[in-house]
């Protein structure tokens, strides 16, 4: 038999999300999570669940089922789906991101020559298309959602800045871009991450016509003209 919980307790788990079936399955006592613990559990259901179904057809109701919660759960903890989205965001992919922002840099620093560096950089940012690509996808599909829906082009504005800003201070901090001047600067990132995103859209699209060597050379290509 599962164990019992007092009236008041489970009235309380069930108004936060915790009290699904699954959570009162089994022969141990239940204990109520803690919130950082149900925040985690949340996130990593999330990633997955945003990665498998795609960002309009990822349901709370899923992502909390498979974390062992009730939908109630997210909203208590994070309140929408974008800003659900949004913290899965932060959790998984910002964090990783900027790390392969910095390892670029440190990677590109000993370069003694602006071509010598789009070099580098290119080859590089060829390597990563495939660890970014599910994530890149999926900011694709917010931003197509963003067009129409004022909550999630708040996400999406978001999540670019974001992005503009860790490359920008990477350019910034390198002694061959750092003297060029604010508009090459802007220009430079935005051709960067948009390129990044196309090419991991195509990739998804039809692997079989895309490989590094090729990346590599458009990378190449378009943020040399972007330097002009």
């Amino acid at each position: 038999m599962a164990p019992q919980l007092p009236r008041d307790r489970k009235a309380d788990d069930a108004a936060q999300g915790l009290a699904s079936p699954a959570r009162f399955a089994g022969s141990p006592p239940f204990a109520r999570p803690k919130r950082d613990h149900v925040r985690a559990a949340l996130l990593a259901s999330a990633a997955e669940t945003f990665i498998d179904d795609g960002y309009e057809r990822a349901s709370l109701a899923r992502i909390a089922a498979r974390a062992g919660f009730t939908k109630g759960a997210i909203y208590s903890n994070f309140g929408s789906k974008p800003e659900l989205f949004l913290a899965a965001w932060d959790e998984h992919v910002r964090q990783r991101q900027s790390a392969a922002i910095e390892r670029l840099a440190r990677d590109a620093a000993a370069a003694p020559s602006i071509d010598a560096l789009l070099d580098s950089l290119s080859t590089r940012l060829a390597s990563l298309i495939p660890s970014f690509e599910p994530w890149e996808a999926l900011v694709a599909q917010v931003r197509m959602l963003a067009c129409e829906d004022p909550e999630i082009s708040r996400l999406y504005q978001r999540i670019y800045a974001e992005r503009i800003e860790g490359i920008l201070a990477a350019i910034r901090s390198h002694d061959l871009l750092a003297g060029l001047a604010e508009e090459k600067l802007q220009v430079f990132a935005v051709a960067l991450l948009s390129l990044m995103n196309v090419l991991c859209l195509e990739n998804a699209a039809q692997p079989e016509a895309t490989c590094p060597e090729r990346s590599a050379a458009l990378f190449r290509y378009c943020l040399e003209g972007a330097l002009r």
